[in-house]
């Protein structure tokens, strides 16, 4: 990557622009950082920080990343998933390495994220990770957390994309595909969406979040060669059943995380303890007695409960 910013710098400075010299003084302080090119650099950085906060985001929530004198990762706050910043985004030269993107936002609007989600189509951005989180006062299964809606168009507009983080009500999961995401959270995702998973095309995805309502077995139909870590969060005790569809996965697995694990898993866990016991694994128990959790963790060394 030094050396493509390199060449990068060099070309502004021939065209006089002088984030050329803000992006060279960034790299050569990680070559050799003197005190000199500390105050150089700081003074060239505070510059285009001042800039940047011109443009409007000394108004919102922001927590701008810097590195090598370009933006590095962006944490905004928005109101009603407003794309307000996303073509700024695109057309700054400060942003042209962005790496990751946040955007935390709230409230009930018709749209939801989908205005957000056709602005990045519109203006595309070279991100390795995009977060759309809610904000803290409207987590959960709050109304006041924005629907989500179709994943695929969003997931089509970055191809660069590796990581993935949903957080809101209603994601519509047809025709995912990517190849090289290799991170993806989902918020909750309803009965009717558990189908699609069997049709997803991720080849790349080595770690995958998925939260449901209790049964999901859905989600293992799901055909992810490259998987390793699986986490499973359930608003209900899941059916003993899905032992038998983790079991079939867990060769491919190196972590597992599975949450309201009630009574009539005890002995279900003892009995498969042997496929189990390579894995990292990650238990959360509900209305389960403490000793039949101890004869749980005596069979398992290998868990640990949350």
């Amino acid at each position: 990557m030094s050396d493509d910013l390199s060449v990068y710098a060099d070309a502004l400075i021939q065209a006089g622009d002088p984030r050329g010299e803000l992006i060279a003084t960034g790299l050569a302080l990680e070559r050799a950082p003197t005190g000199p090119l500390k105050q150089q650099h700081a003074r060239l950085l505070n510059a285009e920080i001042n800039r940047v906060r011109a443009l409007g985001f000394a108004k919102q929530i922001a927590i701008i990343n810097w590195r090598f004198g370009l933006v590095d990762s962006i944490h905004l706050e928005t109101r009603y998933g407003d794309p307000w910043f996303v073509p700024l985004l695109a057309s700054d030269p400060a942003f042209a390495r962005l790496r990751r993107l946040e955007v935390a936002s709230s409230g009930s609007v018709a749209g939801g994220w989908q205005p957000m989600f056709e602005a990045l189509r519109a203006h595309p951005l070279p991100l390795r990770e995009l977060a759309i989180l809610t904000t803290r006062s409207a987590a959960g299964h709050n109304p006041y957390a924005l629907r989500i809606g179709p994943v695929a168009p969003l997931l089509a507009a970055l191809p660069q994309l590796e990581l993935l983080q949903l957080e809101g009500q209603q994601p519509e999961l047809a025709g995912l595909a990517h190849p090289v995401l290799r991170d993806l959270k989902l918020p909750f995702v309803g009965a009717t969406q558990l189908p699609y998973f069997s049709a997803f095309q991720l080849p790349a995805l080595e770690a995958l979040v998925v939260h449901t309502d209790g049964d999901s077995a859905g989600v293992l139909a799901a055909q992810l060669p490259a998987l390793r870590a699986l986490t499973l969060i359930h608003d209900a005790p899941p059916p003993v059943a899905l032992l038998d569809e983790l079991v079939r996965i867990a060769g491919q697995l190196t972590y597992l995380n599975v949450n309201r694990l009630d009574e009539t898993w005890t002995k279900p866990l003892v009995a498969r303890a042997d496929a189990l016991a390579h894995l990292e694994l990650h238990g959360r128990f509900t209305r389960m007695p403490t000793e039949r959790v101890a004869s749980v963790r005596a069979a398992l060394p290998n868990l640990i409960v949350e």
